[in-house]
């Protein structure tokens, strides 16, 4: 009997905040084990400690870790490469991700979050792509003596922003695979991602996403909607217009909302970005019942998760793969997933109840807003009513990552290390 987790033992106020939004996840998780080695605690610990620090191997970590925290999280490397390999840790992790995760896509789906229309209310939405690591320091070599990135399938809940791991991609063993090959070979209930009967999913996939026959299959017996782009090269006949309001801003700089055949009967939005001064052709199998501009609306929200892919190579800096097992990989995955997660619910929580808001982002984000409204006033075009409800800060600040990598660790109270994160953020 694995013993439930009240009393987080954190010396570190962040660690323990970080700890207290999965707590439930943690104690409902599937595959619990009571290791004399690491408990299931200490190892999810451990991972997002990896995740968190800059290393540029193992061995870096597990002493820096040892170090920075004057060896109160102490940890053989070879402990945990062995339980990288673990099957039994594997499916402990990813019920803690689902557990985590289905609570709050539930949540931001009954509140309506994410300032959408309210023609979507009933959708779960997802923007979702591809994302590779470089191979481990141990994964074999190809006949011609290079080494193939690693793949992975993401999505991200356009609700709440929430990233989850759909699925290993592209082990190392072979180029890089077609992204519809993977989903295709998914079971549905990994697509639902713990949706309710009866609720409805949308995805918003790059053109690697496109397979009219699977998506009308996922759309008739699971409830399973898309969103792309149409590929340079299709072949496509225009088989009737579909009237919208072209006098309402939500619809500005729609050109046409269209049924096409290709190869299946498909529709197809028309839109002409003028910041961009790009032309886009939309395709979906979404009811005309939702207007064309909110289509343009979700495509462009696409873009967030793209941000988030710079947020973990670049400022996370997790550039490769851990290991070579396909289990390790997975956990790789998975671990990244719940560090980013808690990182958000960090921001977001010390922003509601500590008002605390680093001042130079929103300045930025104030300045490009302006430069789009000039776009607007010179081509003297209404704003789409929806471009100024995309208006928010949608990555994680290198300021604000540095400092929960180093509160994480360390020894500290609440108070102080919020005050620490003032000081960081009110420097140039």
């Amino acid at each position: 009997m694995v013993n439930k987790i009240n009393n987080l033992d954190c010396s570190s106020a962040v660690q323990a905040k970080m700890f207290s939004y999965v707590r439930d996840a943690l104690n409902n998780a599937s595959k619990q084990y009571s290791c004399s080695v690491n408990s299931d605690f200490d190892w999810v610990r451990f991972g997002i400690s990896r995740v968190l620090h800059r290393h540029g191997s193992g061995r870096e970590f597990f002493q820096d870790l040892r170090m920075e925290s004057m060896g109160k999280l102490n940890i053989k490397r070879h402990d945990f490469q062995e339980g990288l390999k673990s099957k039994r840790r594997l499916a402990h992790l990813t019920s803690v991700n689902e557990n985590y995760l289905r609570k709050r896509s539930q949540d931001s789906f009954k509140q309506k979050e994410g300032n959408l229309p309210k023609s979507l209310d009933g959708f779960h939405i997802y923007a979702a792509d591809g994302h590779f690591h470089a191979a481990s320091c141990h994964d074999a070599r190809d006949a011609k003596g290079r080494k193939n990135a690693i793949g992975h399938l993401y999505s991200m809940n356009l609700r709440n922003r929430d990233l989850s791991h759909l699925a290993l991609s592209s082990d190392g063993h072979r180029d890089k695979p077609h992204d519809m090959g993977v989903i295709k070979r998914m079971d549905v209930t990994g697509l639902r991602q713990g949706a309710s009967k009866g609720q409805k999913l949308l995805y918003i996939w790059d053109r690697a996403g496109i397979d009219f026959l699977a998506w009308r299959k996922w759309k008739h017996n699971n409830g399973i909607y898309f969103l792309s782009r149409s590929k340079t090269n299709m072949t496509k006949e225009v088989m009737g217009n579909i009237p919208f309001d072209r006098s309402s801003s939500e619809n500005s700089g729609v050109i046409a909302n269209q049924y096409i055949g290709a190869g299946e009967v498909i529709r197809m939005v028309t839109y002409h970005d003028i910041e961009l001064n790009e032309t886009f052709e939309f395709i979906t199998n979404l009811p005309h019942s939702i207007e064309p501009g909110v289509i343009a609306q979700l495509y462009r929200m696409r873009w967030d998760i793209e941000k988030v892919f710079d947020d973990v190579k670049n400022k996370l800096e997790e550039h490769k793969s851990w290991a070579k097992s396909h289990t390790a990989k997975r956990m790789q995955a998975q671990f990244i997933v719940v560090t980013y997660n808690l990182l958000l619910a960090l921001r977001q929580e010390i922003e509601d109840k500590e008002r605390l808001h680093e001042k130079s982002i929103q300045v930025k984000a104030d300045r490009r807003w302006e430069e789009t409204c000039e776009v607007y006033r010179r081509k003297k075009r209404p704003i789409p009513l929806w471009l100024g409800k995309l208006r928010r800060i949608t990555q994680v600040s290198v300021k604000f990552i540095r400092w929960a990598r180093a509160m994480f660790i360390r020894p500290s109270s609440w108070c102080q290390s919020i005050d620490l994160l003032a000081y960081e953020y009110a420097q140039n």
